[in-house]
This record gives C-alpha cells, structure tokens and sequence, in this order.
C-alpha cells in the first residue's frame, strides 16, 4: 500500500525519490518490513530472481489503533 501511496505523489515514477522514502520508512518504528515470497523474471538475455518486501503497521501500531477504536464504541 505504501508504495503505491509513493506512486499516486510521484506519477512521473521518480524513482529514485520512490526508493529513497522506502528505504526511509522501511526503518521506522511504526512499520514492519515483511519478506515476501521470491519471484523470477525473464528478459530476453537475463533471468531475475527478486525479493521484495512489504511495509506493514507495526504490531504495537496495530494494537494501538484496535484499542481506541475498541474505547471510541
């Protein structure tokens, strides 16, 4: 999600500015970086094998945010 939400403020794909604040709040606390599943990728002289890895709300955050909602109701 959080990388499409960098795509939405950078449409012209500046990807370096998009790496940059991945990379960025890869570290921050308030997220968890999850390791996705490795895909491979054929060109026509290459083939790519890729991790990725996706930005997840932190469990603390997570809980946080349920136990407010829970006192809001």
């Amino acid at each position: 999600r959080l990388m499409l939400l960098l795509l939405e403020q950078e449409p012209t794909g500046e990807t370096d500015e998009l790496l940059y604040w991945f990379s960025r709040l890869s570290r921050d606390k308030r997220f968890a970086r999850e390791r996705l599943e490795r895909r491979e990728y054929f060109t026509r002289e290459h083939r790519v094998s890729l991790r990725s890895f996706a930005l997840l709300a932190a469990k603390d955050e997570q809980a946080e945010h349920s136990e407010s909602t829970v006192h809001a109701s």
